[in-house]
């Protein structure tokens, strides 16, 4: 892949949030089988999820929707949401097989976003994403958020849990994010009986923790008590080009020089698991 510019970057936040769908409650079945709410929830997550349970289907097939209220997301910018893949005969999902929809009408049937969902290649697995929704200026109210079949697959089950808009911090410039693992020494006597002897390492715990920062635009970013924040660190408005995770933040650093701008520099600590970027 060629080298790609910064400028595309981002860092959101669920400090800007909407909820869109909370999967509480059942969809509507559409061309699927069945969308009812289910137990199988990420790993620290609490409520249900909405499993989509899809026949034999051709392309271009709206399975699931759920009628949402007339939600503005005219001020958010991505969409975050959990999903899982389970396939029957198909083992990975490709870029763009499957979409979430975003539309004005109830039935979902005229979307105005059609959101590719990234590559899953972990069958059964549940992945935390967002999609980059574009100019959002004319989704003052959304009355449907649905999930659409866009290629021709096998059966497969389709789970999905906590969709919400996020927003950018606004004025931000620059992020950086440190993402390691502990090591531990586990060197010993029979180690260190041969000739030009080498440590021994095995792998502990991974931890997370970073910076961003930019120039005051609207109000400042609070520190993390006891509460933590959704964090999305972008490369750039690719799906697959993010971190994300969640975390507290941990400083605040305002400089106030008399010849710039007022700018502002947050530190954060992830807890949890980090979502890598992928591609």
């Amino acid at each position: 892949m060629a080298e790609i510019s910064g400028r595309g970057g981002a860092v959101y936040s669920s400090t800007s949030t909407v909820v869109i769908e909370d999967t509480a409650d059942a969809w509507q079945a559409d061309n699927a089988t069945s969308a009812a709410t289910d137990a199988d929830i990420p790993t620290g997550q609490t409520g249900t999820s909405v499993k989509i349970v899809v026949p034999e289907l051709g392309a271009t097939q709206l399975l699931a929707h759920e009628e949402t209220g007339g939600i503005d997301l005219s001020a958010m910018d991505v969409v975050y949401l959990w999903a899982q893949f389970a396939a029957n005969g198909t083992t990975a999902l490709t870029a763009g097989q499957v979409a979430l929809l975003l539309d004005d009408t109830a039935d979902c049937q005229s979307p105005l976003k059609i959101l590719d969902i990234p590559a899953m290649a972990t069958s059964g697995l549940w992945v935390r994403m967002i999609l980059d929704m574009g100019d959002a200026s004319g989704l003052g109210s959304i009355a449907s958020v649905g999930v659409r079949q866009v290629a021709d697959l096998s059966t497969y089950n389709f789970f999905v849990k906590d969709v919400r808009g996020l927003g950018f911090i606004d004025g931000m410039k620059s992020w950086t994010l440190n993402y390691q693992v502990e090591m531990h020494d586990t060197t010993d006597f029979t180690n260190g009986q041969a000739t030009n002897s080498p440590r021994t390492f095995t792998a502990g715990l991974s931890t997370w923790s970073g910076t961003f920062e930019g120039h005051k635009d609207g109000v400042p970013v609070g520190l993390g008590f006891g509460s933590t924040i959704i964090l999305a660190l972008s490369e750039s408005q690719t799906a697959g080009q993010s971190w994300l995770g969640d975390a507290f933040i941990t400083g605040i650093d305002p400089n106030t020089p008399v010849d710039d701008t007022v700018t502002y520099t947050y530190t954060f600590q992830g807890i949890g698991e980090l979502v890598e970027a992928t591609i």
